[in-house]
């Protein structure tokens, strides 16, 4: 394998200091196609401010504005790319929001929502938007032929008229849904094997919040079928390539590198202080993958190219390179903002996205694979878990009132309810403010004969030793805690309360440390770096995700669906992906470990039926 690794520069971001802060304009202004905030400059207002204030770059407010490096002056328009994309007006039609013109133009809704700063959230019939121009092919051609004879003309009739009969058929079969208590539109979707955007496009009113005997129409037969062949940077399942160019846009901060002082990194801890060390065992571990690869699949040459990409400028820069044109796959970049960015090019070129991190995304308009797992699917596999290990259980929701944890408690509450209605079992779900009731209110919602599984979200280091130590004190044999994963980080809180309270927690990654894999893996990092690897600095989600994507590459292009088989040499995670949306495939696998006999073990596998 050919590893060719191209670390580009770092935009220094703006560094002039200023105390003025104003909110955000919601004016636009419309430049040869391309959007623009029209920003008024307040008293005292500097360039910094703006650059905080718009999550820019100093240079790209110089850019647009060259006599801001002179300084502003108050009242003065200053101009700020919105987008990269080309846009045109568009009058909204009757039925049409925002969801729907985004999939019409190929972007997602949060990328026409940014278009359109001033508008509101539910759109008017006759409501003039900005949208992205959506670039045509030419229907006629420059080049002047000669005139056809009659025979050729009857041949060209006849090809019409066959694509016209081998065209596909538009019925659609569909069958009338009524929504039950707990169903999402995610659960309906599965339960009919169609995708959620089927459901959206067959009913154009329906929003995510669904209501006790609604009735939807479902889509589930007959549909079209997209009969366009995929560009050759496209592979479709099956098809094979002696060579890939493969590209990981990680944010290395590379220009900051330069102010690092050595003799202040003296442990793991310190890395954290440093951002250009946010994501380099990311990279370590990525070289390591590569190299595994190699072994694996000596016939195979993959061009292996890594960027520095933290800002949306740097992304910007690197599409306009032309650096990616050819990419059969790009994993990255790690931040919502410039992957949205990089959509809009890859849509247009036909690439494969990985998303690593992200726990919520829009569509994209092309293929992507959502690495992160959202909280459904963590609330449907513990939902899973305890109807395959308990005959009898109840779950109790116990929280602080904070729109976060309200946020959970309603992803988790409505997969659990779905989960448990399919496996028949009736499994009684309650909420408990504590705010109100404390801990006796959590002790008077327990059941006396069923498992009890009390789920908490909060955070604080005071307040979770508060909590964990009262709770333990209630001595409830039939009590299961499930924690936050950051409560691993409190070392002030006895070991022993959490294991008295059995205490799970479900994660998207955890390492088994005595798996042969992660021996081996830490023994070759430590040997390479002279370090430890850790999930904190994301060795091991480095690894994982370059050896799972590029072996995958390798058995059968950039078609990773059934490749479930690679799951057994990850160190950390697995992939389950899920088809959400006609682009986006979505992984499902969450870990359940818990604590017993002083050590993190999966729980899946410690199997004791109850």
């Amino acid at each position: 394998m050919k590893k060719q690794i191209c670390l580009i520069g770092f935009t220094v971001v703006c560094s002039i200091f200023g105390f003025a802060q104003t909110a955000k304009t919601k004016k636009t202004v419309e430049k040869e196609q391309q959007l623009y905030y029209a920003h008024d400059v307040a008293k005292g207002q500097t360039v910094y401010g703006l650059c905080k204030l718009y999550g820019v770059t100093e240079k790209e407010i110089y850019k647009y504005n060259p006599q801001a490096e002179n300084g502003l002056r108050y009242g003065e328009i200053i101009y700020i790319l919105i987008s990269p994309l080309k846009v045109e007006t568009y009058s909204v039609k009757r039925g049409e929001t925002y969801a729907s013109i985004a999939k019409n133009r190929g972007i997602s809704e949060a990328e026409l929502k940014k278009l359109n700063p001033d508008k509101e959230a539910t759109l008017e019939v006759g409501s003039i938007i900005y949208v992205p121009i959506v670039e045509m092919e030419e229907s006629v051609s420059t080049t002047i032929s000669a005139p056809k004879s009659k025979k050729e003309e009857k041949k060209e009739e006849k090809k019409k008229e066959n694509s016209a009969s081998a065209a596909p058929q538009t019925t659609v079969k569909t069958v009338t849904h009524t929504v039950e208590q707990g169903e999402s539109l995610y659960a309906i979707a599965r339960k009919y094997s169609v995708t959620v955007e089927n459901i959206k496009t067959a009913n154009p009113f329906l929003t995510e919040v669904l209501s006790i005997g609604q009735q939807i129409i479902i889509p589930v037969g007959n549909e079209i079928k997209q009969t366009e062949p995929e560009p050759e940077n496209t592979l479709s399942a099956g098809t094979k390539k002696k060579e890939y160019t493969v590209f990981v846009l990680i944010p290395l901060y590379l220009s900051a590198a330069d102010t690092i002082e050595p003799t202040r990194i003296k442990s793991l801890a310190d890395y954290g202080k440093v951002k250009s060390f946010s994501f380099i065992q990311f990279y370590e571990a990525l070289l390591l993958a590569s190299e595994a690869v190699t072994s694996e699949y000596p016939k195979t040459k993959i061009n292996l190219h890594v960027e520095d990409v933290n800002s949306s400028l740097q992304m910007t820069e690197l599409i306009n390179s032309g650096k990616l044109d050819k990419a059969d796959l790009i994993i990255g970049p790690f931040y919502p903002k410039e992957f949205s960015y990089l959509c809009q090019y890859a849509r247009e070129k036909k690439i494969t996205l990985v998303n690593p991190f992200s726990m919520n995304l829009d569509a994209c308009g092309t293929k992507v694979y959502k690495l992160s797992a959202p909280l459904r699917a963590h609330g449907e596999q513990f939902a899973n878990y305890v109807t395959a290990n308990y005959d009898n259980a109840k779950i109790i929701f116990a929280s602080y009132q904070t729109h976060d944890e309200a946020e959970k408690i309603n992803a988790y509450k409505s997969a659990m309810q779905s989960a448990f209605s399919k496996s028949g079992k009736q499994i009684n779900i309650q909420e408990i403010n504590l705010i109100n009731s404390g801990i006796a209110g959590i002790q008077s919602a327990m059941s006396g004969t069923a498992e009890n599984f009390v789920f908490t979200f909060f955070d604080g280091e005071l307040r979770v030793t508060n909590f964990v130590q009262n709770l333990n004190k209630a001595k409830n044999h039939n009590l299961t805690l499930v924690a936050p994963q950051s409560w691993l980080d409190y070392d002030n809180i006895e070991t022993e309360y959490f294991m008295n309270m059995k205490t799970h927690y479900i994660a998207q990654y955890f390492v088994d440390y005595s798996n042969p894999n992660v021996i081996r893996f830490v023994d070759a990092f430590r040997s390479a770096y002279d370090t430890e690897p850790t999930l904190d600095l994301f060795a091991f989600q480095g690894y994982d995700f370059t050896y799972y994507f590029l072996s995958s590459l390798c058995e059968n292009g950039t078609h990773f669906l059934s490749y479930s088989d690679k799951n057994s040499k990850l160190l950390s995670t697995q992939f389950e992906f899920v088809k959400t949306t006609d682009n986006m495939l979505e992984n499902s696998f969450v870990h359940i470990f818990k604590l017993k006999d002083y050590r993190y073990i999966d729980a899946t596998r410690d199997i004791e039926k109850k």
